[in-house]
């Protein structure tokens, strides 16, 4: 039996799948593959998803770009610029704890400082330490993994 004749074909499998990973890594990079990713991704999330009955007791207070966007004419109304004062945030912790939510969520990354001072930081944090339950998004150091701060409080269940 000739080894070369079974060698061939399997280098030539190994190459072109390395050369097919690398040009769709390249695609993928660039964005070109998004349009596929997308609808893909909704897909997987959909068939990973537990089924279950819709339910009422979840409500999103959603703030992203469209949010922004509609809210331009509020901000000047009230005067507020981006970003927005902490004591905005506070307000909505207060009206999720009068409304008896059994936790808040912000996945909201604070990475410009606070225009208005280390009280209205102060304002969010009385806010957050009222009593509803709170979570916040946090960045993750790039290519360090840094532990959560002795100063910093936190409060597990």
């Amino acid at each position: 039996m000739n080894t070369t004749k079974l060698i061939k074909p399997w280098m030539q499998g190994v190459g072109i799948g390395v050369v097919a990973a690398l040009v769709a890594g390249v695609l993928f990079s660039v964005g070109w593959l998004d349009w596929l990713e997308r609808p893909l991704w909704d897909w997987r999330a959909r068939q990973q998803a537990d089924k279950g009955a819709a339910t009422e007791s979840v409500c999103t207070i959603m703030i992203d770009q469209t949010s922004l966007d509609a809210a331009k004419d509020v901000e000047k109304g009230f005067g507020l610029g981006w970003p927005w004062p902490r004591q905005v945030y506070a307000y909505i912790v207060d009206f999720c704890r009068r409304a008896e939510a059994k936790a808040v969520i912000f996945d909201i990354l604070y990475t410009e400082h606070s225009t208005e001072g280390v009280a209205d930081d102060e304002a969010l944090g009385e806010a957050i330490a009222r009593g509803v339950p709170f979570v916040i998004a946090l960045p993750v150091g790039v290519g360090t993994e840094q532990p959560w701060p002795e100063t910093a409080a936190y409060r597990l269940p």
